[in-house]
């Protein structure tokens, strides 16, 4: 856990959470050789925004 952001981005975690998001494979060839049910890109891209909705 990150107990707290940089003092110029703590103003982002003020009150909520912080999703810190990384290498998420946006349509890598790979994805769907290792899982045939892979989401596209488009769903990846909908489920993180749905995160930020209150």
């Amino acid at each position: 856990m990150i107990p707290t952001l940089y003092e110029n981005y703590r103003r982002w975690s003020d009150g909520g959470s912080i999703f810190i998001l990384s290498d998420l494979h946006f349509a890598d060839a790979d994805c769907k050789a290792i899982n045939k049910d892979w989401i596209t890109p488009e769903e990846q891209i909908k489920r993180i925004n749905r995160l930020g909705e209150v």
